[in-house]
């Protein structure tokens, strides 16, 4: 029954027990719950502290608080340049994709026909995405303030990032769990005054599996289970080192563990809802490599650099056709790592 209400009238339990329908605007809910840790309440404050700050905002129906409802009135934000099909070189699930289609203007609309609080289109709907964002941005302006204020701010560890990137029209997607940057990226801002250089950019591949080992290497404490990310911490102290480790990204739908050891023929388990088939892909260097799981279904290279918003698919470009074959041991490799039981039944790549 909370399922939809990530904004408003939230249902909350506290320590296993429900306490009820909460009222208020969540982001803001969970600011002020944050800023009450961070000041003492609810823990002792003679130890060590942990907080996970899990906002819902730009969550689906991306509701944004009253007070932003006119936010971005006059922004406009650039039409991807593949929203509409045909998209040449890409595998079957996505060629013909048509989740977006021209209005009588040209405009993008969703092919369902539904509507945003703005209204239909394409930036409506964007305008409408980046105004819930705005009380996060608020939040975590308030989360840095009450560290500063009192004293904890350079003594803290701190990872801001998200679960996944979410495309706003880029490959004719409105959906995460495709293996484009535009629906997996996300942003990550990492700040430990007391032990990490400052306002530094890393040009480095990292996962989100990195966090876990980078957490438990930061505190000191031996990690208990076996994790497959790499520590961060080396690169944080020293942000130009050269680090080209390669970056698997697996989907495999809704199915987990044990049940991932074979690659299903069942289109109901091999097939996301919105059409996205199970998938791997290995980012390194300046490329980025996919294999869409799928009985000879073509494969996918990408030259990021060159073409962030992988537009082009150099998989059927002779020239790289060396660069193919390093990736895909490398992608099987990080596999076999990382004990994916599917990797010694990967179905055949097909011929672009």
């Amino acid at each position: 029954e909370n399922t939809w209400n990530y904004y408003y009238d939230q249902e909350i339990e506290e320590n296993g027990q429900h306490i009820g329908n909460i009222p208020g605007y969540s982001t803001d809910n969970y600011t002020e719950w944050a800023e009450e840790v961070i000041r003492g309440k609810h823990r002792d404050e003679s130890k060590p502290w942990a907080l996970w700050l899990c906002y819902s905002g730009t969550h689906g129906p991306y509701t944004p608080a009253k007070r932003h409802e006119g936010a971005y009135a006059d922004v406009e934000i650039p039409t991807p340049e593949d929203v509409f099909p045909p998209r040449k070189g890409k595998p079957a699930h996505l060629s013909d994709r048509d989740f977006w289609i021209p209005n009588e203007k040209g405009e993008a609309i969703l092919k369902n026909g539904e509507s945003s609080i703005h209204g239909k289109t394409l930036q409506d709907w964007i305008r409408q995405y980046h105004q819930s964002a705005i009380s996060i941005d608020e939040g975590v302006g308030k989360v840095i303030r009450a560290l500063k204020e009192t004293g904890q701010y350079d003594n803290t560890f701190i990872i801001f990032t998200s679960d996944q990137g979410f495309a706003w029209g880029q490959h004719g997607y409105r959906r995460k769990v495709a293996p484009y940057d535009a629906n997996i990226k996300s942003p990550m801002i990492v700040s430990y005054p007391k032990k990490f250089s400052q306002n530094k950019q890393v040009n480095a591949h990292i996962s989100g599996a990195d966090i876990v080992p980078t957490l438990f290497d930061v505190a000191n404490i031996d990690c208990p289970w076996r994790v497959d990310g790499r520590s961060l911490t080396p690169l944080l102290k020293n942000p130009n080192m050269k680090w080209d480790y390669p970056v698997l990204m697996t989907y495999t739908t809704f199915q987990f563990g044990e049940h991932t050891d074979t690659i299903p023929t069942d289109k109901s388990l091999l097939y996301h809802k919105s059409g996205v088939p199970w998938w791997s892909s290995v980012t390194q260097g300046s490329f980025k490599y996919i294999q869409t799981l799928v009985e000879n279904e073509i494969p996918e290279l990408y030259h990021l650099k060159n073409d962030p918003e992988e537009l082009h698919n150099l998989a059927g470009n002779p020239e790289y056709k060396e660069v193919i074959k390093e990736l895909r041991e490398t992608m099987l490799s990080e596999l076999k790592r990382t004990k994916a039981g599917f990797v010694d039944k990967m179905p055949a790549v097909g011929k672009y």
